[in-house]
């Protein structure tokens, strides 16, 4: 009898201890995993569960992403570029974090830099000139574009001032600035730190409404005692303190990217801000451009890279081949070839498609960014395909 209840206390020891081990490894198995690595070439993410969903982004093999949770068995929610959406579980390695205990005390904000900005002001000339000090005689820090929106850290002397753009502080001809009124306006960011913290109110003291990783796309929409308010992608607002946000213009089109039913036509927006500018074969923008370097340099500032040639870019494997005009949308690309001029290869030229049966390209033939009928003559007799990148 003893004997008996010995070997079954220890059976039931064992089987006890069995049940915790195994406890143990299902909760590893779910520990919150903070990252992903995407494990194949040119892998989509969509803007919900299903391959018949938008296409967000094209994601490189090696691409580390942010994962939000588990949207089903197939399917991953994730983070890239300030974008969230959706990726096959297929293409997505998980890399196991521990979790750590959380910490009462919030990160601080980052030190403040000596000045924040005291307005905003617009560029109204083009080409407009930052230098390294209130002076022509001093170095050229960069260019700016006519309607550029700059931070203003106060005048420098009579005829300049002190401006911000980019991540790049310098200085500006007052003949070229004009300042904005009463710090309400709607201008684009990013946040130039990690864990940037989006507030309730305009100090330290405002309860945290969002941390932010580093340049991370921002609507900015006014200046209030050196914090600027904001307007999140997801929608939240809040007020970021002015040195931990840089102006920047290509914001706007990240911001589109990351709405699926905006993307096609953010493209087209932004490509037509180009119509006119001069053909330079090799060009790459935003100065000058080839077919291949226009729609190069477009897919970038939606962040999917492609090569400076209509035949690389056709080829790529990024985005989606469409074969039929009737299935482009605005915000496609749209590839030709004209056997004259390909020597051989698969397509001679390229642009985007802005809808009824026209496209935005840099024309050889016109020297400058045009508008053609992609349904008639030349481009209809030569026409390959499209791609939907974005």
């Amino acid at each position: 009898m003893t004997h008996f209840a010995g070997k079954a206390a220890r059976v039931f020891l064992l089987a006890g201890l069995t049940t915790v081990v195994l406890a143990i490894s299902s909760l590893a198995a779910q520990l919150p995993a903070d990252e992903g690595t995407i494990t194949g070439s040119s892998v989509r993410m969509r803007s919900g569960a299903s391959t018949s969903t938008s296409i967000l982004t094209v994601m490189d093999k090696g691409t580390t992403v942010t994962v939000l949770g588990k949207f089903n068995d197939d399917w991953y929610n994730i983070s890239y570029k300030g974008m969230t959406g959706c990726v096959s579980a297929r293409y997505l390695k998980l890399v196991q974090k521990t979790e750590t205990p959380a910490d009462p005390t919030p990160t601080p904000d980052p030190a403040p830099s000596a000045d924040l900005p005291v307005g905003v002001g617009v560029i109204t000339g083009s080409s407009v000139r930052m230098r390294a000090g209130a002076s022509t005689s001093t170095s050229i820090l960069t260019m700016m574009d006519k309607n550029t929106a700059v931070s203003v850290f106060g005048k420098a002397n009579d005829g300049w001032y002190h401006i911000s753009y980019k991540g790049k502080t310098g200085c500006v001809s007052a003949d070229y600035l004009k300042l904005d009124e009463d710090n309400v306006f709607t201008a684009y960011g990013r946040s130039n730190d990690d864990n940037v913290h989006v507030r309730s109110n305009a100090t330290t003291e405002g309860e945290i409404v969002a941390a932010l990783p580093k340049n991370t796309a921002l609507t900015v929409t006014g200046l209030s005692n050196g914090w600027y308010s904001v307007t999140c992608a997801d929608g939240s607002t809040g007020y970021i303190r002015g040195d931990l946000v840089n102006l920047d213009a290509s914001a706007k089109y990240a911001l589109l990217a990351a709405s699926p039913s905006a993307n096609g036509q953010a493209m087209v927006d932004l490509a037509m801000e180009f119509l006119g500018i001069r053909y330079v074969y090799g060009g790459s923008g935003p100065k000058t451009f080839d077919c291949s370097g226009f729609t190069m340099y477009l897919c970038k500032q939606f962040g999917v890279s492609l090569p400076h040639s209509a035949t690389s870019q056709w080829l790529s494997g990024k985005g989606v081949q469409l074969h039929s005009v009737s299935d482009m949308q605005p915000g496609d690309l749209v590839f030709f070839c004209d056997p004259t001029r390909s020597d051989g290869k698969a397509c001679s030229h390229c642009g985007v498609y802005i809808g009824d049966g026209k496209f935005i390209h840099a024309s050889s033939s016109k020297a400058k960014v045009v508008i053609s009928d992609l349904t008639t003559g030349y481009y209809d007799r030569y026409y390959v395909g499209g791609l939907r990148i974005v």
